[in-house]
């Protein structure tokens, strides 16, 4: 696991999705930072290969594209302070 000074913060891994989403369509990081909603650290527990999740929002094509960027992000940041 990464040491907690590399670990980033439940709001630069939103910013993180809403990016990664934001240059790939035409909406504005603000509005898909409003989609993807909370990023909120789950209790430690072993086994678990993340501590975080998402509560997004949208129709389902809003949703496809946040649970693909939640992937991306979560593969290089599993773990937030």
């Amino acid at each position: 696991m990464a040491s907690r000074a590399e670990l980033l913060t439940a709001e630069e891994v939103r910013n993180l999705i809403a990016m990664a989403i934001a240059r790939r369509t035409q909406r504005s990081a603000f509005y898909w930072r409003r989609k993807v909603g909370r990023v909120l650290r789950l209790p430690p527990r072993s086994g678990r290969s993340y501590n975080w999740f998402v509560d997004p929002s949208g129709d389902d094509d809003d949703l496809a594209l946040i649970e693909k960027a939640i992937t991306i992000v979560r593969a290089g940041h599993p773990y937030i302070a």
